[in-house]
Parts: structure tokens; sequence; C-alpha cells
């Protein structure tokens, strides 16, 4: 989970955009709620 968090932000990093708006947050965290039911 850490590391596709990680490599993640990367990508977005390098697209230019800014990836930690409070919407893009909220959505990454659900898909990893999807992901990774029994991680949270």
């Amino acid at each position: 989970l850490l590391a596709f968090a990680f490599a993640f932000h990367l990508v977005m990093r390098n697209s230019g955009q800014e990836p930690w708006e409070a919407t893009e947050v909220v959505s990454i965290y659900y898909i990893f709620v999807e992901i990774f039911p029994n991680e949270y």
C-alpha cells in the first residue's frame, strides 16, 4: 500500500499538477479502501 501510494504521488507530482487537492485526496482514499478494504 505504501509503495503504491508513493509511486502514485511521484506520478502525480511529475505530471505538473497539484496532487493533493482535497477532492483528490478523498478520491485516492476511497480508491485505497476499495482496493485494500482490510487495511482500514
